[in-house]
């Protein structure tokens, strides 16, 4: 992954390089050269901001709507962090989100990560929630992972 950053970093220098040696160099006009000037900045922006995506910064868009708990973090009065695997989807590596601060998540998920210590894994459900939360999104409930069942012996 740190390799695709820095080869993307590399080539968007490349980028403004050439971009130098054409407002320099030719005769365009002033407006077309400011122009090319704002569109790479421009990308250099986008990038930037998509970087967050991709090197494992934590998203703050909706949980999905069913997943396994892998970890949680709460960094007191801010955020709350979730490090999740989401059941809908075929993917097998943990997503980080970001969650605003509510104390009544934060007790939920202390209950979630305590059982996960003991080795009861935790599977976590995004519903519509109701009362002061709805305001700001959909509730969290956590619950534990149902045992196998396997069929009877013969």
């Amino acid at each position: 992954m740190t390799a695709h950053v820095v080869m993307l970093s590399a080539a968007y220098a490349a980028l403004a390089a050439l971009l130098l040696v054409l407002c320099l160099r030719t005769r365009l006009p002033p407006a077309v050269k400011a122009g090319a000037v704002v569109v790479v900045s421009a990308f250099y922006v986008v990038t930037y901001f998509a970087f967050h995506g991709i090197t494992g910064w934590a998203a703050e868009r909706a949980l999905p709507e069913r997943f396994r708990l892998v970890a949680a973090v709460v960094d007191e009065p801010k955020s709350i962090y979730l490090w999740v695997l989401p059941l809908d989807d075929s993917t097998t590596e943990p997503r980080s989100y970001r969650i605003p601060y509510e104390s009544q998540l934060h007790a939920e998920v202390d209950t979630a990560v305590q059982r996960m210590h003991r080795g009861q894994a935790q599977l976590g459900q995004r519903r519509p929630s109701s009362g002061s939360r709805a305001a700001r999104g959909d509730a969290i409930r956590f619950s534990d992972v149902p045992g196998r069942r396997l069929p009877p012996k013969q």
